[in-house]
């Protein structure tokens, strides 16, 4: 069974506690699991068009052939090079059953083994 989760993350600044940690952050939230990409992006875009008040470089949508190559689009990213950062991203959830997954496993061992004798 296949789902499509939409994600947002943000990277920003933040005054270091110490001198050894870091001076930038992220935090990823979940919009939502949808069942097909269609629902993904129409909500993925109502999110992108409440966002480009905030980030004007984000002009980007989601969707059939916008990416690279006439691909469908998953990622959207705020392009200015300064903080605050958008990350908008759609990426593909596969769920299986452990025992199919472990059959698999087993049964490419057993070919893999069974050619290199």
């Amino acid at each position: 069974m296949e789902k499509e989760l939409l994600t947002i993350e943000f990277r920003y600044h933040v005054i270091p506690q110490s001198e050894y940690s870091h001076d930038s952050e992220s935090k990823t939230i979940t919009i939502g699991v949808y069942d097909t990409f269609d629902e993904a992006v129409k909500e993925g875009n109502k999110v992108l068009k409440q966002l480009s008040s905030m980030f004007k470089h984000l002009h980007d949508k989601f969707g059939y052939k916008n990416g690279a190559f006439g691909t469908a689009t998953r990622l959207v990213a705020d392009c200015c090079n300064g903080y605050p950062q958008v990350f908008c991203q759609i990426t593909k959830l596969n769920f299986e059953g452990v025992e199919d997954v472990m059959n698999a496993v087993f049964d490419s061992e057993k070919r893999y083994k069974n050619k290199f004798r």
